[in-house]
């Protein structure tokens, strides 16, 4: 799910996702590269632990702004 809290802010909840392909994950790349291009911040929130050890497999975590759940991804994006 997709939530826009507000202009310049895109939060992906992963909170339903119990698998993602790695064609999914290049998506998510690619959604990162183009928000950075429109200066708009992307954050990650409530993946679950399965699909958490692939990110951190990848080492997308290092790349990707992650946060454990909703609450925490609003919170990160007041602070700057």
């Amino acid at each position: 799910m997709a939530n826009r809290a507000e202009p310049g802010k895109l939060l992906l909840n992963f909170s339903d996702v119990r698998f993602m392909s790695s064609s999914m994950l290049g998506k998510r790349i690619k959604r990162n590269k183009k928000c950075k291009h429109e200066k708009t911040r992307l954050k990650l929130c409530s993946i679950s632990k399965d699909i958490m050890q692939v990110v951190k497999l990848m080492k997308l975590n290092k790349l990707l702004d992650i946060c454990a759940d909703e609450t925490r991804a609003m919170i990160a994006f007041d602070k700057v």
